[in-house]
């Protein structure tokens, strides 16, 4: 009777620390799915925050900034090719 007794407890046991085996694998599961439902929420959170700012843009002063940053580059484009026209001979006069 002792024996069945303290084969019952052993089996009990095991089933025991099973369970919180799979307690902490559940835990840890959750867990990792709170982190990323909580990253989704922050991403959504600034995807509608660019949203909103693109809505209240002034189409105006885009076009003018627009403007002024090709202006720019073909500034940049001139003295790139420039100095790519400038050779050793044209330092040698």
């Amino acid at each position: 009777m002792r024996d069945v007794l303290k084969d019952s407890l052993n089996s009990i046991e095991e089933i025991y620390n099973l369970m919180v085996q799979n307690e902490v694998s559940f835990g840890s599961k959750i867990s990792f799915l709170n982190n990323l439902k909580n990253n989704l929420d922050n991403q959504k959170f600034v995807a509608e925050d660019e949203v909103t700012l693109l809505q209240q843009a002034d189409v105006t002063q885009i076009a003018i900034d627009l403007s002024q940053r090709e202006v720019l580059y073909q500034m940049s484009l001139s003295v790139a090719a420039r100095l790519m026209s400038i050779s050793l001979l044209d330092f040698m006069e």
